[in-house]
């Protein structure tokens, strides 16, 4: 497992979500990619993040996104419903899961 987060384009690697969540400039994290981690659910992310990418995990719901984010990659997963997603969306990537139901998507949504 490998979690990859941006810092002002600078890169940091983790190795856990718990080593993710103690880092001291969590909150400044931009951009995490969480891919083919055992994933079952979204984690706590950071308030400022731009782009999340959990694909090839096994989510089933998508709930806790900050309304800072901009692009959602979700490919892979075992999501069953799309509704709650933040209204600054402009990119959303969802295809290969189990969606049965979609609900209120953000107005500003661009690429879905």
């Amino acid at each position: 497992m490998e979690i990859i987060g941006k810092i002002n384009n600078e890169e940091i690697k983790f190795h856990s979500m718990e080593e993710l969540e103690r880092f001291d400039r969590f909150n400044e994290i931009t951009y995490l990619s969480c891919i083919f981690c055992g994933l079952t659910e979204i984690p706590k992310l950071p308030t400022l993040l731009r782009v999340f990418g959990c694909c090839d995990n096994l989510i089933t719901e998508i709930k806790n996104l900050p309304e800072s984010l901009l692009n959602f990659y979700c490919v892979g997963n075992q999501i069953t419903e799309i509704k709650n997603l933040p209204n600054n969306l402009r990119v959303f990537n969802c295809y290969s899961n189990r969606i049965t139901e979609i609900k209120n998507l953000p107005t500003g949504l661009r690429e879905f």
